[in-house]
Parts: structure tokens; C-alpha cells; sequence
């Protein structure tokens, strides 16, 4: 069973990075319109 779980892992991390992507840029901006 290392196919499967490496695909779910592979896809965990892929929606994972995406998530945290769009997260850590509206942050970003939202600081520089603060400053």
C-alpha cells in the first residue's frame, strides 16, 4: 500500500502548499497597507 499513501501524502501536501500560499501573501499584503 506505499502507491496510495504516497499519492494522499503527495496530494496532502499539494493542498496543503496551496492553502498556506494564498494565506502568507494576503498577510503580506494586508502589512504593507497597514505601514
Amino acid at each position: 500500500p506505499p502507491m496510495p499513501w504516497f499519492g494522499m501524502d503527495i496530494g496532502g501536501t499539494l493542498v496543503k502548499l496551496v492553502y498556506f500560499e494564498p494565506s502568507d501573501i494576503s498577510t503580506d499584503e494586508l502589512e504593507l497597507e497597514k505601514e
